[in-house]
């Protein structure tokens, strides 16, 4: 963790009582100099700070970023694709009911986008998977072109200027990780993050795998497995494995009328019950014409009692970590990672709120593909 945080420039540290160090940054208040913690605990406020280095093997350091991919003007893109700024958030919720020509139309937009979206994410999870020796940037141009060739824009290009065209997060950088020129190693742990924009509607999901050691590296020493990959790659599936059925009962559960804190309870209970702990700063939300709309979908024990509507479109996205849960920002404002080092993993699907039984899942890949999704 010392590494880490003495690559993130701008972070000053102290040490708390267990030896910890606690990222700060500066900031002026009425001509002076003040500190304040950059460190979030994403648990119970009146639990004591108690996180310590769990062990991640190469702690994440930012490495080079390369230039933003460009978009062809023909392709139709969102409001923030040139000026990198986001619309504000609106207040309402939008819910579509099918029940006129638009409606229906709106959701044969929304499950192509989803659709299209979920086809990115298998191809850019099976080149993960086996993508030991591949740069994260690599796996970013890929997609990003993947993305144009089919007539859509790539969600998280200057959405507030966020340079690339998926968010690729490693170990214990818990997400929205800026694809570089680091390589991938056998043993990391790697969540994606893809969303399109196309005809007009955002369809958004996550996935995380596993960087294999094949039986086709044992011999090649450009690829060596890590001594300890056995141990690294059972804690990762069984993070993977948790996260996965933390976020899909968490589906289950959402008809509507059901309370948004059912979601979060439903998420925190199977993530203790696995001994991790959910990232609050990781949030679900709507989505539609708009990137990021309300609702709020808290991943934790919550009270909110606001109810899902017939006709919502939203995304249930839980971020699940090893440890105590606490997180830090980079210096480029982007990327969050657990501060013990724990490992991170964070899965996502959008939905859609039948008016009656359990939603719809519209980030479902292409019949041809529907075998590899999420293969683990």
């Amino acid at each position: 963790m010392r590494n880490l945080l003495q690559n993130v420039s701008r972070f000053q540290t102290r040490r708390v009582n267990n030896g910890t160090k606690m990222p700060f940054s500066t900031y002026k208040s009425k001509g002076t100099t003040k500190k304040r913690p950059m460190v979030h605990l994403s648990s119970a406020l009146d639990e004591k700070y108690n996180a310590k280095h769990i062990g991640a093997p190469h702690p994440i350091i930012p490495h080079e970023v390369t230039e933003r991919l460009l978009v062809p003007d023909h392709i139709p893109s969102p409001s923030y694709a040139k000026s990198g700024k986001a619309p504000p958030m609106k207040e309402d919720i939008v819910t579509i009911n099918n029940n006129n020509d638009d409606d229906i139309e709106a959701m044969q937009r929304l499950r192509n986008a989803g659709q299209l979206a979920a086809d990115m994410l298998q191809l850019a999870s099976s080149m993960a998977r086996q993508g030991a020796g591949l740069t994260t940037d690599e796996i970013d141009k890929f997609i990003h072109h993947k993305i144009i060739e089919a007539g859509a824009y790539p969600s998280t290009l200057n959405y507030n200027r966020f340079p690339k065209s998926l968010c690729i997060s490693i170990n214990e950088v818990a997400c929205h990780g800026i694809p570089d020129l680091r390589t991938l190693e056998v043993g990391d742990l790697v969540s994606l993050d893809i969303a399109v924009y196309l005809d007009g509607v955002h369809g958004d999901n996550c996935n995380t795998v596993l960087v294999e050691g094949t039986a086709d590296l044992q011999d090649d020493e450009s690829f060596p497995i890590p001594s300890d990959y056995e141990d690294r790659s059972a804690r990762a599936c069984a993070l993977i494995e948790t996260t996965n059925k933390a976020m899909l009962e968490a589906i289950n559960i959402c008809h509507a009328g059901t309370p948004l804190c059912e979601i979060g309870n439903t998420v925190q209970r199977i993530a203790q019950s696995n001994g991790y702990r959910p990232m609050k700063i990781v949030t679900g939300h709507g989505v539609g014409v708009d990137f990021h709309t309300p609702p709020e979908i808290k991943h934790f024990r919550n009270k909110d009692k606001a109810k899902l509507k017939a006709g919502m479109v939203l995304t249930v996205e839980p971020c699940l970590v090893e440890g105590h849960g606490a997180h830090i920002t980079f210096a480029d404002g982007w990327t969050i990672s657990t501060v013990d080092g724990g490992l991170s993993c964070q899965m996502e699907h959008t939905i859609y709120i039948n008016e009656t039984g359990p939603p719809e899942i519209l980030t479902i890949p292409h019949e041809r593909n529907k075998t590899e999704m999420r293969k683990q």
